[in-house]
Parts: C-alpha cells; sequence; structure tokens
C-alpha cells in the first residue's frame, strides 16, 4: 500500500542541500600538484552524493512507515475486536456517524454492514422527509380533504407515535404544526416576524382531530391541515439503522444522526460508550457540555442551538410551541436517554417546549432519565430526573439539580386547556359522526377505535368533570 505521507516527507529539500555542500567543498579544495583540478575527483564527489541522498531517503521511509502505524487503521484489542468509523454524508440533512465493533476476522464485512444501515436511513428519508416532494408524507400533507393516501407501516407508525406523544406531553410535542414551521422558516428568509393574525391562521389550519389515520392510510378531514416529522423521524431511522447493523452480525456500535444516537452491544475494552453532550451556549465551538456512559439504549439533545432563524438579531428556534405557535424558548437544551432513539427524540423536542416541568411527565418505569438546562450562559442550571446523576461521567460546570415529583401549577394549566380542547373536539366530532354516520371500526385521532353514541357522550361528561376538578386544583394551589 502507497504511503500517503511520502509526499509529504519530500526528498528533495534535502537534495538541494546537499548540492550546496558539495559545491563549497569543491569550491574551497586546493588544486592538486599537477594542476589537473581538486584533490577530490568528479567520481568521488557523484559517489558521495549518491549515498548521501540514498541514506536520507531510506531514513525518510521509515518515518513514514512509522508514522502510517501510528495514524492508520487501530490494531486489534486484547479481546481480538476492531473498532470501524463511517460518516455517511447528507442523510436527513445532516451527516451519519456509524461505529461498528468487529472481530478482526469480520472486518472485510464492514462495507456490507454500512451499506445496510445507509438503506435504512435512506428509506424512511424517502417516505418521510417533506422535502422530498415524492414522499409518502408530503402526499399527505398535498392531499385535498376527504381524499385517502395510502401510507406504508413504516410511516403509520412514526405518525401513531406522534399521536401517542402527543397525548403524554400534554400536546408539547405535536408533528401538526406543520404551517407554523413553514411559517417561521418563511419569516426567518424575509427576516420580518410573523403578526398575530398570520401565527393564529397558522396554528387553526392543522390540528390532530383534522387527520384520521387508518389501518393502512390516512384522510384529511381539511386541506389545510399536515405534518412534519422531523422531531420523530430521525430518531426512528436511527433504530433502524441499529437493527440492519445487527442483522448483519454486527455486536456493537453506535449510530449518531442530528443530536440522536443509539447504542448496542459493547466497545472495546469496556462496558459502556461514552457520550458527549454539547454545550448550548458554545455549540458553534462543538465545546462539550457534560459526558454519559451509555450502555444498551438511546440518548437525544434537542435545543435552539443548532436549528434556528434569526430575524432582526434575535435567534428563534425551530421547534415551535404548539401553545403559543411561537418558537419554543423554555430550554436551550433538553438531553432525553430511552431504550429507542425515536421516543428520545420525541421527548427531547417536547422538554424543549415544556421545560423543567415537563420531566414530571415521562413515563414512570419505562427505562428513561432526562436533563432539562434553563437560563442563560451565566445562571444556568441543568434540572434533572432521579437516576440521570448516575450516568454522568463528566457532569456540566454549572448547578445541576433535581427537579421535584409534584406536578407544577404551570403542567396543570396546560393539561387543562389540553383536556378542554379534547372535550370540544370529542363533542364536535361526535355530532359529525351522527350526521355521516361513522363507522365503529375507524380510528379516531385521539381516542383510538369508537364506541357506540352512548359510551362517547358518557367519555365526554367524564373529561368535563375532570376540567373541573382541576380548574379547583389550580385554584387551591394559587
Amino acid at each position: 500500500m502507497p504511503c500517503p505521507l511520502l509526499g509529504a516527507l519530500d526528498c528533495r529539500a534535502p537534495r538541494r542541500g546537499l548540492s550546496r555542500r558539495a559545491s563549497a567543498l569543491g569550491d574551497n579544495a586546493r588544486p592538486d600538484k599537477t594542476g589537473r583540478g581538486t584533490r577530490r575527483s568528479a567520481a568521488t564527489k557523484t559517489d558521495t552524493g549518491t549515498f548521501l541522498r540514498s541514506l536520507l531517503i531510506v531514513a525518510s521511509l521509515l518515518a513514514a512507515a512509522a508514522l502510517w502505524r501510528i495514524l492508520g487503521p487501530a490494531p486489534p484489542t486484547s479481546e481480538g475486536t476492531v473498532t470501524v468509523a463511517r460518516t455517511l454524508k447528507a442523510v436527513m440533512g445532516t451527516d451519519c456517524e456509524v461505529k461498528i465493533v468487529l472481530r478482526a476476522d469480520q472486518e472485510p464485512r464492514a462495507d456490507s454492514a454500512f451499506a445496510a444501515a445507509e438503506r435504512a436511513l435512506r428509506d424512511v428519508e424517502a417516505l418521510m422527509s417533506r422535502h422530498i416532494e415524492r414522499s409518502e408524507l408530503s402526499r399527505l400533507n398535498g392531499a385535498p380533504a376527504g381524499e385517502k393516501v395510502p401510507l406504508s407501516a413504516r410511516t403509520l407508525e412514526v405518525l401513531k407515535a406522534s399521536r401517542d406523544l402527543h397525548r403524554e406531553t400534554r400536546g408539547a410535542f405535536d408533528v401538526t404544526v406543520w404551517p407554523l414551521v413553514r411559517l417561521w422558516e418563511g419569516a426567518g428568509k424575509v427576516c420580518r416576524l410573523p403578526s398575530a393574525a398570520e401565527v393564529a391562521a397558522a396554528r387553526g389550519s392543522s390540528q390532530w382531530d383534522q387527520i384520521r389515520l387508518l389501518q393502512d392510510g390516512a384522510v384529511k378531514t381539511t386541506t389545510t391541515a399536515g405534518a412534519d416529522l422531523g422531531g420523530i423521524a430521525k430518531g426512528f431511522g436511527v433504530d433502524l439503522a441499529v437493527e440492519a447493523l445487527k442483522k448483519e452480525g454486527i455486536s456493537g456500535g453506535i449510530v449518531n444522526l442530528g443530536g440522536g444516537l443509539r447504542c448496542f452491544g459493547r466497545p472495546p475494552g469496556g462496558d459502556k460508550w461514552e457520550v458527549d453532550v454539547l454545550d448550548p451556549f458554545r455549540a458553534d465551538k462543538k465545546e462539550t457540555f457534560a459526558a454519559l456512559w451509555i450502555g444498551e439504549g438511546a440518548v437525544c439533545t434537542s435545543g435552539n442551538y443548532h436549528r434556528y432563524s434569526l430575524i432582526n438579531g434575535v435567534r428563534y428556534s425551530h421547534i415551535i410551541d404548539p401553545s403559543t405557535g411561537w418558537p419554543a424558548k423554555a430550554s436551550p437544551s433538553a438531553t432525553v436517554v430511552a431504550p429507542t432513539c425515536m421516543i428520545a427524540d420525541g421527548w427531547a423536542t417536547a422538554l424543549c417546549v415544556l421545560g423543567p416541568e415537563g420531566l414530571a411527565l415521562l413515563p414512570k418505569d419505562a427505562g428513561m432519565e432526562a436533563m432539562v438546562v434553563v437560563g442563560d450562559p451565566g445562571s444556568a442550571v441543568a434540572y434533572v430526573t432521579e437516576g440521570f446523576p448516575r450516568l454522568f461521567k463528566d457532569p456540566p460546570g454549572i448547578p445541576v439539580k433535581p427537579w421535584r415529583s409534584a406536578v407544577p401549577v404551570g403542567l396543570i394549566h396546560r393539561g387543562v386547556e389540553r383536556v378542554a380542547d379534547d372535550a370540544g373536539h370529542l363533542f364536535a366530532r361526535h355530532s359529525h359522526d351522527v350526521l355521516r354516520g361513522r363507522s365503529a371500526d375507524e380510528e379516531d385521532p385521539f381516542h383510538g377505535t369508537l364506541g357506540d353514541s352512548r359510551l362517547k357522550r358518557l367519555h365526554a361528561l367524564r373529561v368535563v368533570l375532570l376540567v373541573i376538578d382541576l380548574r379547583e386544583v389550580v385554584q387551591h394551589r394559587e
């Protein structure tokens, strides 16, 4: 294998030095008694120069070979494994880093493993990117009201997971803010804040109750409804890439895509992987905020520092708060550790909207931990779940505080608003369903399969009573 360092270790400069030295020796040499020239013959000077040049070339080659051994692939560990890494370019708008652990005799299989991981990621992008005109998501967003759009099992899986997260996060994670995402992207391009009327119109034009998920597709009740899966599809793609690597016989590795990654197996010479969390206040310099020890599982960090719009000198996050229609500002950075990257991805987005109060909503006994940063560079605080400090290899250089378990008033307010909205949707949909004779086996956007009208009325009544009870709790706490 030719050594790439030979070009840097160019032997021409030493040869010029030798030539100058030989010329000086010749100029200073005294003539011999016969007057035929210097004491050194031309042949002698040539032999000496050739010897020195050969010696220098050999020394350069030996040095280059030594450096090549240092900078080349790492040798196998005592366990007989090697680590191979590759960067996949332009995957879902960013680069993806894939690192795999192989036995020394498996190294020829690395190319097929990387190819399998990339296929999984590209398939998700082709199905769920709103930037690809022929993707399933683009066809759904562009479909008129009442038209059934066929969807693959994978796209439906992500949409249903998004709907579940919408409920679990009290509406903080909402992929139907697609019109708002477009509104703020356009505002960033023209450097003008949207008006309150524009924000309200965009928010009202797309809601979960305007999209019905079926067994093999979806139907919109309004043409303007749509979804942006950017806050969850990357995580889903990472999960599929990991499964593809496992099917290729890879025993361990990391897939890292756009702030979300998933680890599996063991790194060489250790039991857990070291995962760095970027400093949200110095992300442009790629400085590390904290380091975590992660075994099997996923880590996702969302924040306002990677993608944003700059309007009148103010940075506005790409993450939209569905309750206001404005970019989220509760937290500059939220990190979630979960069994899958799809779940970690969605919850990290939601916590940027909710702030530390959202930690109380994390599912119990689901193997999830989280850290939410609040404040400015000089006064930042990291709030964490109970088990998160045990993950630190290097904790952040700011105060780390556990979040209280009691549900705060602000979160109850958000819950009241969501439940009230759901109650209104139930009553409105009940009247609509009776008029159009909706069948009982169709899926409802909020509550799954529909029952008969009496059960639906009873459920709506329970929702109203819950709203009343929660309002009393809010008044009591305040």
